[in-house]
């Protein structure tokens, strides 16, 4: 046990080293070797416990496992460290050998000779493991081989130790030698891995140097402290300034007689501050054969460990081109503000965006305006040519406006063009302005001369007129548009047939929809429940029309569609496609869609679209006869869903009604063929309530504004059109206009009074009020039968007939009582 033990420790110690290498280096197959002995140290746990456990039978298989899985993580890193890929066998295999371990630890011992067939699957992996590291070439072939054969040995003996001490019988020399092997493959795993570290190091500092030699810059170090020299210079120093980097090893102070005189105190100052490295410094050189040139030098100092700046290394750069350029932008600059500084300062201050360009199409002139206008400061844009002024308009340089004056100038030879006082105006549209918002912008162009008359620019003026431009797409939309459905108006329907008269496109079809039951829909539900109505219309017309025809809203409920190359076995299917979309769109909505729909085909190229829009309207109208009926019908039905479905704390109200008008009617003496009218009655008086908004009829309290009682009050007129719309309502039409009319002639709408007041409303009125009073409403609880016909006593010959309310509380006695309400 004591070999266990010392082999647990060194384990653990090689664990902790690896740990600490990979939080160093955070290399992903250090991270994989050190999961791997920590792995492998576990195991040496599970070997322990199973010693002192008498071999149970889950340290057993903890033992096997972590031999298996630190091999697998071995492997694994190896693939990483050699820049392999993983081949896609392994983890199969991996996962069918750990069930191995599992089952033949379990079934132990009965299937020993099928646990040493897994032992030798786990000792492949260490093989194949040690493989990979002899094969490796980025690293120094000792190592690579010590660390392949410590692997594949250490697998091997992991193997042959467990044939020859059986199962887990302590072997004191054969835990040595497996000690040894570890300790060999984790010095020879850390060996290799910092050969190809260094490698790479040195194929980094190959690159950085082959990368100096081959620089166009000077590349340099320069030694200050002790002694001044140049420690290395880089080829270009030959070509800059005309010593060899030999030469300038050779003379430490040539490194001063190479800046200017005048510029010696900056560069004096240069290598005793660190404070000028941070920015780069212009300096005169001399060549060695005299020529003066201008460098650009960028420093960085480096410091010894007292902080004394002890060398310098940088770039130097010949920037004299540059210079050049710099002066010859200079005197072009002072010519051009000597001879233009009264123009310039008009163009300057001019409200409209304004630049000049000069004959080599190189921008002089920027004024504030177009600064503003473009976000490009003038010191950005000033001597730019290439059509660089461009970018800011377009995004990338191309010919603007300005530019065919001159190009037209240069094309005809002649100097004094016919059109030099009349400028060239035109309308773009630049895409890029205002951070890519884009802008359509009035432009006008005029070339300049100068006293000969000769071509030397031109200027250009701009005006944003994005906000007209937009004013008169708008406009134009309107023009050609409904507001409502976004469908196209008469007016562009009209246009569209004007286009396809000349029978380019036959044969031609136009299909005519009309929208069933609006005027019902306006005078009920109000102008926001039709125009809903017709916006689903022109939904389900945009369907099949989306792309072949032309939708139009061309009257109040009247679309229609143009379509070309259509014919009739085509526009019939799509007069299909409308119904089905009708019916798709009907699913679940409040107010059903109904559309009547005709069309037509033009057979003779001669006949007008204008008599064959008549036709299609015609065999609309023929439809709409046979459907307009059906569809009021439909509309109303689904009113009353509506109703049921609002007005839920009446829930029963109808029914309960209709059973306590028919006993009150009977008592009273009305004849039995009134009683399916009265039931009606009873049914609909209130169908006008779907046009009363939510807030005045759910309202918690009572009605306390002139205005809320005169919203309420309408629900009698819109039920009276509803009914009027329907057949099978007409005939209580005008009873359900008149069923709040009061007894003494206050009551609503129409103020009637007494006998003027049909019977069959004064009858409902007392069972209607009688049952909004015995059952909870939005504004009260409900009330108790004795309190209801109090109320209804109270009444008696204001609000209500006061020969019924008898009648009514005849039928209440306790002999009736049942039978009425049963």
């Amino acid at each position: 046990m004591s070999t266990v033990v010392v082999n647990l420790s060194a384990a653990l110690i090689i664990t902790l080293g690896y740990v600490y290498l990979s939080k160093l280096d955070k290399k992903s197959e250090v991270f994989l070797w050190a999961s791997g002995w920590a792995v492998y140290t576990f195991g040496l746990i599970m070997a322990l416990a199973a010693l002192a456990w008498h071999q149970s039978a889950a340290f057993v298989i903890g033992n096997q496992l972590s031999a298996f899985i630190s091999g697998l993580l071995f492997l694994w890193g190896a693939f990483i460290f050699t820049g392999k890929e993983r081949p896609s066998w392994w983890l199969h295999s991996s996962v069918m050998a750990a069930v191995i371990i599992v089952i033949s630890g379990f079934l132990y011992p009965q299937f020993v000779y099928f646990k040493y067939v897994m032992f030798s699957l786990s000792v492949v992996i260490y093989i194949f493991a040690g493989v990979e590291f002899i094969l490796f070439d980025d690293s120094e072939k000792t190592g690579r081989i010590i660390a392949g054969l410590a692997l594949a040995l250490w697998g091997a003996d992991r193997c042959i130790f467990t044939f020859l001490r059986g199962d887990f019988n302590i072997n004191p020399l054969g835990y040595t030698g497996v000690l040894s092997l570890s300790l060999t493959v984790s010095f020879a795993l850390l060996l290799v891995y910092l050969q190809k570290e260094k490698n790479t190091l040195n194929k980094s500092s190959e690159g950085l140097r082959h990368l100096a030699e081959n620089a166009r810059d000077i590349i340099y170090r320069f030694r200050l402290l002790p002694t001044q020299g140049y420690e290395y210079v880089s080829p270009a120093a030959a070509d800059i300034t005309g010593y060899t980097p030999e030469e300038l090893y050779a003379d430490p102070e040539l490194n001063t007689r190479l800046v200017h005189p005048e510029d010696r105190p900056l560069y004096k100052a240069m290598k005793q501050s660190s404070g000028l490295f941070s920015d780069a410094v212009a300096l005169r050189w001399v060549r060695k054969d005299g020529k003066t040139i201008w460098v650009e030098q960028q420093n960085v100092p480096i410091y010894d460990e007292v902080g004394s700046i002890v060398a310098m290394e940088g770039i130097a750069r010949d920037i004299s081109d540059r210079k050049q350029t710099e002066k010859f932008l200079k005197k072009v600059e002072e010519r051009l503000q000597t001879a233009l500084h009264q123009v310039m300062d008009i163009i300057e201050f001019l409200p409209d965006p304004t630049f000049v360009i000069d004959r080599e199409k190189k921008v002089i002139a920027w004024n504030r305006a177009i600064e503003e206008m473009t976000g490009v400061p003038k010191k950005n844009i000033i001597g730019k040519g290439d059509y660089e002024y461009a970018f800011p308009f377009y995004g990338l340089p191309k010919q603007m406006l300005i530019d065919t004056v001159l190009e037209s100038d240069k094309n005809s030879g002649n100097s004094s063009p016919e059109w030099k006082e009349a400028p060239i105006i035109t309308e773009i549209y630049a895409p890029c302005l205002y951070n890519g918002s884009g802008a359509y912008l009035w432009s006008a162009v005029s070339p300049l001369f100068d006293s000969g008359g000769n071509l030397v620019g031109a200027i250009e003026s701009f005006r944003d007129i994005t906000e007209r431009k937009e004013m008169e797409k708008q406009l134009k939309y309107l023009g050609t548009h409904d507001p409502l459905t976004k469908l196209a108006n008469r007016t562009y329907f009209e246009e569209e047939m004007s286009r396809l008269e000349s029978g380019e496109h036959e044969p031609v079809t136009i299909i005519v929809c009309d929208v069933d039951g609006l005027k019902l829909v306006n005078d009920t539900l109000g102008h926001k429940a039709g125009d809903n109505l017709l916006i689903a219309a022109a939904d389900v017309l945009r369907v099949p029309f989306r792309l072949e025809g032309v939708v139009s809203r061309v009257g109040g409920d009247e679309f229609a569609v143009v379509l070309k190359n259509t014919d009739k076995e085509t526009a019939d299917r799509a007069c299909q496609q409308i119904c089905e979309a009708t019916k798709e769109r009907n699913k679940g909505a409040e107010i059903p869609l109904s559309l009547s729909v005709g069309f037509a085909t033009r057979k003779d190229p001669l006949t007008s679209l204008t008599e064959l829009f008549k036709e299609a309207d015609n065999n609309m109208y023929r439809v709409k006869l046979h459907s307009s009926q059906s569809a009021r019908s439909t509309i109303v039905k689904s009113m009353m869903k509506m109703l049921e479905t609002r007005d839920h704390i009446t829930e029963g109200h109808g029914e309960r009604v209709q059973d306590l008008v028919v006993e009150l009617a009977r008592a009273y003496g009305l004849p039995e063929n009134r009683m399916n009218d009265l039931r009606l009655l009873s049914q609909f008086h209130d169908i006008g309530k779907v046009g009363i908004p939510d807030k005045i009829l759910f309202k918690p309290g009572s009605l306390n504004t002139d205005d809320e009682f005169a919203e309420m009050q309408r629900h009698c007129s819109i039920g009276y059109r509803i009914a009027q719309s329907v057949p099978d309502l007409v005939p209580i039409a005008d009873w359900i206009l008149k069923h709040h009319e009061w007894w003494n002639g206050k009551g609503y709408p129409l103020g009637l009074e007494g006998e003027a007041i049909p019977v069959e409303c004064r009858i409902l009125s007392i069972v209607d009020a009688y049952d909004a009073m015995t059952n909870d409403r939005p504004y009260r609880k409900e009330l108790t039968h004795t309190q209801a016909i109090t109320e209804l006593l109270k009444c008696s010959g204001t609000q209500f007939d006061p020969q019924l309310v008898s009648v009514f509380l005849r039928l209440w006695q306790p002999s009736s009582y049942i039978r009425v309400v049963k």
